[in-house]
C-alpha cells in the first residue's frame, strides 16, 4: 500500500511541477525560439507564434510550412507519469527531460539552418519534431520499464 502511495505522490509532484513550473518555462522557450526564427527568416517568410499554446509556424509558401512546438509537452508528461507509476525505482525523468529538450533544440537549430539556406533543413526539422520526439517519447519509457521488470525478475 505504501508503494502505491509513494508512486501517487511522485506522480502528483510531477504533474504539479509540469503545470506550475515547466509550462511557464515552455512559454518563454517558445518566445525565445520564435525570436530566433524571426531573425533567421527572410522577409518573404511568415513567422507566427502563439506562446500560450507553445506553437510556432513558419510559412514559406503553401508547400513549405514548418510547425514547431516547444519540447517536453504532453509527449513528455504522459510517458513521464508512466515511468513514475510503473517503474518508480529509477524513473530517469531527468534523462528523459534532457532528451526532449535536446530534440527540441535540434529541431529548432536545423529549422533555423533551413531558413538560412540549408537544403532540406525545414523538412528535416519537421521530421525531428514529429517522428524523432514521438519515437523517443515512446521508446525510452518502454525500455526503462522493461529493464526495471527484468531486474525485478532477475533476468538482467
Amino acid at each position: 500500500m505504501t508503494a502505491w502511495l509513494h508512486r501517487a505522490v511522485l506522480a502528483g509532484l510531477l504533474l504539479g511541477a509540469y503545470l506550475y513550473a515547466w509550462t511557464p518555462l515552455r512559454t518563454e522557450w517558445t518566445r525565445g525560439t520564435a525570436a530566433l526564427f524571426d531573425r533567421a527568416a527572410s522577409p518573404e517568410l511568415t513567422v507566427t507564434t502563439s506562446p500560450p499554446t507553445h506553437h510556432i509556424r513558419i510559412r514559406a509558401d503553401e508547400a513549405r510550412v514548418l510547425k514547431y512546438v516547444a519540447p517536453a509537452g504532453v509527449k513528455f508528461l504522459l510517458p513521464g507519469l508512466f515511468l513514475v507509476l510503473l517503474a518508480p525505482a529509477r524513473p530517469r525523468l531527468g534523462l528523459f527531460l534532457t532528451g526532449h529538450l535536446a530534440l527540441g533544440a535540434l529541431a529548432a537549430g536545423v529549422g533555423i539552418a533551413g531558413l538560412t539556406g540549408l537544403p532540406g533543413g525545414i523538412e528535416l526539422a519537421a521530421f525531428v519534431r514529429s517522428y524523432g520526439v514521438d519515437a523517443y517519447g515512446l521508446a525510452v519509457p518502454v525500455l526503462v520499464f522493461v529493464r526495471s521488470r527484468s531486474r525485478q525478475t532477475g533476468l538482467a
